[in-house]
């Protein structure tokens, strides 16, 4: 009884609560090993976050959030390999890292995901994701560098897709509206 529950607490350490996944501390406290294995070059990191989740928080509630959170969470736990990881690190970001997967592979992978991303629907809204990738193709001592450069390519990709999910968002509350009232609707 007493091991059960020591599995089932650092189960819990190191899993996110809300989707499964391994969760930041599990990412930090394991980065190290990922990468000392010269056998896991070239090494691929994407950075994923989802978009349009606190206007969702605000305009459907935090349920609905959560249910695009965890929607995230199950696609990319399906698209990964065996050596694959997948985290969640923060609020509305992930983090994949693809050992012995060089960046066209990587991109390969994040198409396919993109595309169960892209025909999810949940509720009235849809799941909308930016992705970001960078590749180490040498031995690195710290996932920082990666990380980092991953992020901001996400960046630059949310900063496009972004506003495309909150378009849709306003149009949804809208229709929503209208549907209730004719005054709304002639207003």
């Amino acid at each position: 009884e007493r091991k059960l529950m020591e599995q089932k607490l650092e189960y819990l350490s190191y899993h996110d609560q809300l989707t499964g996944l391994f969760n930041r501390r599990y990412y930090e406290e394991h980065q190290h090993q990922v990468i000392s294995d010269p056998a896991v070059l070239p090494f691929s990191m994407v950075v994923c976050d989802v978009n349009g989740l606190k206007l969702t928080n605000d305009v459907f509630g935090h349920q609905m959030g959560d249910r695009l959170l965890r929607s995230c969470a199950s696609i990319l736990a399906g698209s990964i390999g065996s050596d694959d990881s997948a985290y969640r690190i923060g609020g509305d970001e992930f983090i994949l890292l693809f050992p012995r997967t060089d960046e066209e592979a990587a991109r390969r992978k994040v198409d396919g995901i993109r595309a169960l991303v892209d025909a999810r629907k949940i509720g009235e809204t849809r799941l909308s994701v930016s992705f970001g990738i960078a590749t180490a193709t040498e031995r690195i001592d710290s996932l920082e560098p990666l990380f980092k450069e991953a992020e901001d390519a996400m960046y630059r990709r949310k900063l496009l897709e972004s506003s495309s999910y909150k378009h849709d968002v306003i149009k949804l509350l809208i229709g929503s509206l209208h549907e209730k009232g004719q005054y709304e609707r002639r207003h």
